[in-house]
């Protein structure tokens, strides 16, 4: 099977030469009839009775190349794994075997903008899903970003599962639900802490803004203030002094 590469103005393939007994099972019509969601847009091209598979990856990145220089969150982790996952379920309409897909980093491809998956399948490829799985798990395992602990526990718990007899992909969408409802169980008891009464939790934004401001306390102004009492002290002192000058006057005109 040879693998190559082609680009155009407007589109980009993933181009597989097959073997010929890959081109006699009822695979290649399904592929070639229909668009399944979460697959490669697949076209057959024929020439010099060579068959070549075409895939459109236009838009779309390998997950290898995403993962060359960064790490995977838990958030792109889940979604990696829950598309394969849907991915799945919608084959079996199509009687496509799980088999058939490549789960190679190179051939899975991502779109950046949503982190939706895009798997390559090849009609009649006879491969083995569940330790194709394990090595995928492996492989990702190493890229969880250590930082992030939920992503960590959560590689780690799909690539054990993936280590045991006889398990299936159900087993890892299970660990992954679980997961997803211990993140949700820790959220809601976070916020209901933050939540409690007022003498134990903070103030909510609304609060504070409704806290009606302090007035603030004006020192009195030394000047004013003491030309006041000067004038008091001059108005105390006159009243005396007229109340007497009056009292004589008074008395002169009786005499």
């Amino acid at each position: 099977m040879k693998i190559s590469y082609r680009r155009e103005m407007k589109h980009n393939y993933l181009m597989i030469d097959p073997e010929e007994i890959f081109c006699k099972g009822y695979e290649l019509k399904m592929m070639e009839a229909n668009s399944i969601e979460g697959l490669l847009p697949f076209h057959l091209k024929r020439l010099d009775n060579q068959n070549t598979y075409y895939y459109e990856i236009t838009s779309k990145q390998p997950l290898s190349r995403l993962l060359e220089c960064t790490t995977m969150g838990s958030e792109e982790l889940y979604q990696l794994i829950a598309g394969i996952y849907h991915v799945l379920g919608r084959m079996e309409k199509y009687l496509l075997k799980e088999s058939q897909i490549l789960l190679e980093p190179e051939y899975i491809y991502i779109c950046p903008e949503n982190f939706s998956v895009s798997l390559c399948l090849i009609p009649g490829r006879k491969g083995n899903f569940p330790d194709d799985m394990t090595a995928l798990l492996q492989y990702l395992l190493g890229k969880a970003d250590h930082k992030d602990k939920k992503c960590v526990v959560m590689a780690y718990g799909l690539y054990q599962e993936s280590l045991k007899e006889n398990y299936g992909i159900d087993d890892l969408m299970r660990i992954l639900v679980h997961s997803c409802k211990e993140k949700g169980s820790e959220n809601n008891q976070a916020e209901t802490e933050e939540e409690r009464n007022y003498g134990g939790r903070k103030m909510r934004e609304s609060e504070i803004k409704s806290v009606p401001s302090v007035p603030e306390k004006q020192e009195p102004d030394q000047g004013k203030e003491g030309e006041k009492n000067k004038s008091q002290s001059i108005t105390f002192l006159l009243i005396p002094f007229g109340s007497a000058v009056l009292c004589s006057g008074f008395i002169w005109l009786l005499k």
